[in-house]
Order: structure tokens, then sequence, then C-alpha cells
């Protein structure tokens, strides 16, 4: 239990530095829905989109539908370039 309000503080960083982050991927998967209703049809789906509060993480979400691969990047320091990278090293890995 803590005692004051040092101990949470402290608390706090212990738990920050032993579960610190520099890149997090959250992926999907690839899903299987309708993406077509009527004169409507759904072309992309962006995400899973989410934040962290170590301000240098960097949050890449993936998510596929018809067969495309859509990727977000999310930070509160972005890396101007992390997901062009990303992309670059996928296609390279991958092929076209």
């Amino acid at each position: 239990m803590l005692r004051s309000a040092s101990d949470e503080k402290a608390a706090v960083e212990m738990i920050k530095q032993q579960f610190a982050v520099d890149l997090v991927v959250t992926n999907l998967g690839k899903l299987f829905f309708e993406t077509s209703f009527r004169d409507v049809a759904i072309k992309a789906v962006w995400g899973p989109m989410a934040l962290d509060t170590n301000h240098e993480s960097q949050i890449i979400g993936v998510a596929t539908i018809n067969n495309t691969l859509h990727m977000t990047h999310t930070s509160l320091t972005p890396l101007p370039s992390l997901l062009e990278n990303t992309k670059q090293i996928l296609i390279s890995t991958l092929g076209d």
C-alpha cells in the first residue's frame, strides 16, 4: 500500500521505467465484413489509433481490408519518416 504522494510518484516512475516502450505495433489483422452497402462502399479502414503518455513512443496501427494493408502512425512526438520507412521495408521484404 502506498503511504504518501511521494510513494505514489516513485511507483509511477518505477512502472514507467520497467514498461517503457519506443514502438508499439497494434494489428487488427485481416478484417472480414461486407464492404458494399447499396450505393456506399468501404475502401479502407484506418486504425487502430492510440496515444501513450510517453512522449517518445511511436504507435503504428495496422488493418487489412480487401487484401490491402492500411497503417496509421500516432505519437505525441512523431518521427516524420517512420511510416514511410516502415512501408519501404515491408515492400522490399515482401515484394510488390
